[in-house]
């Protein structure tokens, strides 16, 4: 009689000792998975930030279309004006009744222009997150498109959506929908409507043939993800 009971409690305690086991098994489990669920929301916040700072650039350039910028002699000191889409001179006012006085000269660069020229800043900057602005329909060769834009075009066409992302090899892809607005039809309408710079530089047809309201490209952007267990664990 002892000997069953024995083996009764033998039994009780190895199934409480499972059940234990079971138990703290499935609450790794489960931090496991809210501690992944928190650092991908925490990347996607990242790269919305960055996504964020670049659509406010190109809206705040596009409020005043475009930037002009003076140039005073700095492409001699080795910095470069780069591309623009305008070019005016004006006659510094105190020399108005001089018909060969000094003139000024400035470049006018588009939202897009901004917006490139900072990403180029921040490529070469050690900040963590890196974006660029791409589109399928692209004029500077530089600017195409790799595999994951693509395809963040492709299903952002299909659902409407406003973003997209993958993760992969250590690295969060993200895109932002840009959709064509006024800014942009006037270099990406048709080759005849665009500035007489862009219609040099590039004369299509590629990069022409936007409809505003409609998809234009996507901001791109790139955030290191490795994700830690141990990190959450730590901090339990």
């Amino acid at each position: 009689m002892r000997v069953k009971k024995r083996g009764m409690t033998a039994s009780l305690l190895w199934g409480v000792l499972a059940l234990g086991v079971g138990a703290a098994a499935g609450a790794f489990a489960m931090v496991d998975v809210v501690g992944a669920k928190v650092h991908r929301a925490q990347a996607v916040n990242e790269a919305r930030s960055i996504a964020d700072m670049a659509d406010n650039v190109g809206t705040w350039a596009s409020t005043y279309k475009g930037v002009w910028i003076k140039d005073d002699g700095l492409t001699a000191k080795g910095v470069d004006i780069g591309s623009r889409i305008d070019t005016q001179r004006y006659k510094q006012s105190s020399e108005e009744t001089d018909p060969h006085g000094v003139f000024d000269t400035y470049h006018r660069k588009n939202p897009a222009l901004i917006q490139r020229e900072l990403s180029d800043v921040i490529q070469k900057s050690d900040s963590r997150g890196k974006f660029r602005l791409t589109s399928d329909k692209y004029m500077n060769p530089v600017n195409a498109p790799d595999g994951f834009d693509l395809r963040a075009m492709q299903a952002l066409r299909q659902n409407g959506q406003r973003e997209f992302y993958e993760i992969k090899s250590g690295e969060m892809r993200y895109a932002r929908r840009l959709v064509a607005k006024d800014s942009c039809m006037n270099c990406h309408d048709t080759p005849d409507k665009a500035p007489s710079t862009i219609a040099r530089l590039y004369p299509g047809p590629q990069g022409y043939g936007y409809v505003k309201g409609d998809l234009a490209g996507i901001i791109s952007v790139r955030v290191p993800y490795v994700y830690d267990r141990s990190v959450v664990l730590d901090n339990l």
